[in-house]
């Protein structure tokens, strides 16, 4: 999978509310979730 198949306008969060690197990946996966785009 390359991350261009992942970077949709559902995708993309223009205003991250995280203050850390683990709250950013916690919110990125929960938005790809969101999007359906992950698989388990």
């Amino acid at each position: 999978m390359k991350i261009t198949d992942l970077l949709t306008k559902e995708t993309i969060i223009l205003h991250l509310k995280a203050k850390t690197k683990e709250e950013v990946i916690d919110e990125l996966v929960a938005k790809l979730q969101e999007a359906g785009v992950l698989r388990d």
